[in-house]
């Protein structure tokens, strides 16, 4: 399905919007993890062109994500 869907669409723009919370114990770890996969999805992923990501003041466990 998805190969009909996106087959010749060259000039499409699809954008993600993640909301997530991530346990108090592995934010450390996952902050690391989603850098360097954040990093290598703007290097070589061709249709990714920018990746915000947010957390929230007041729960800095709680973290949005953006992807256009």
């Amino acid at each position: 399905l998805i190969d009909r869907v996106f087959k010749g669409s060259v000039n499409m723009m699809m954008s993600a919007l993640v909301k997530i919370e991530v346990r108090p114990e592995y934010l450390d770890a996952y902050l690391k993890y989603a850098a360097e996969v954040g990093e290598i999805s703007l290097r070589c992923e061709p249709g990714v062109l920018t990746m915000y990501a947010v957390r929230e003041k007041e729960n800095p466990c709680r973290i949005t994500i953006l992807e256009t």
